[in-house]
């Protein structure tokens, strides 16, 4: 494919067709692998469509959303959302996670490292990555890469974190800069899966 031209840019206010667009984005982008399928059904709390594209919504309208979009038109390439630690929504287990352990222990896990500080011991909060999609038109043309460069430069210096769902995204991400920091193995009620922290440290002071 021929380079194109977008830019990103920061939306604080959503319409509810914009809104849409980037719940058909993730549809389009994510749900083909078997094992982010089970991730998917498991925060989404069940295998309806209707539940999943509840999840998505409640995902991009929460956060920091930054969008890639075509210059010249409003087509949506890739958007990503971003939490920083204190602004993050509370995680509340429902009935049915509560009865798996595995889930539990992890879904825990993670609410603590969003309210942690940075490990480097500076006075910044760390970024955390809750969701980034590219269109499968777009994938390999660098926009997943800007999206997450735009998004070091938003958070001033800070330290940015993600979970990962597959092996392949882990060395997706550890191109990117990121680093493995552990892996989970959750046993949850629509399959077993792993899910892999990484980080991005801080850069250097000058």
């Amino acid at each position: 494919m021929a380079e194109i031209q977008y830019s990103i840019v920061e939306r604080t206010q959503i319409s509810d067709d914009q809104l849409n667009e980037l719940v058909d984005l993730c549809t389009e982008s994510f749900g083909k692998d078997n094992r982010d399928l089970i991730v998917l059904q498991t925060l989404a709390g069940g295998r309806e469509e209707t539940k999943k594209k509840a999840f998505y919504k409640l995902v991009w309208s929460t956060g920091k959303l930054f969008v890639a979009v075509r210059d010249g038109s409003t087509e949506l390439l890739g958007a990503a959302v971003w939490y920083k630690p204190r602004e993050t929504p509370d995680e509340t287990l429902s009935a049915q996670d509560a009865s798996w352990p595995d889930l539990v222990a992890w879904k825990k896990e993670a609410a603590e490292i969003l309210k942690d500080v940075n490990k480097s011991g500076q006075n910044i909060a760390p970024w955390y990555l809750n969701l980034i999609a590219v269109h499968p038109k777009y994938q390999g043309l660098g926009i997943g890469r800007a999206l997450i460069e735009d998004g070091r430069r938003q958070s001033n210096g800070a330290e940015l974190l993600l979970h990962a769902s597959n092996e392949h995204n882990v060395q997706i991400y550890t191109r990117l800069g990121f680093t493995l920091q552990k892996s989970t193995f959750v046993r949850g009620p629509y399959g077993n899966f792993t899910m892999y922290l990484l980080a991005m440290p801080p850069p250097p002071s000058p």
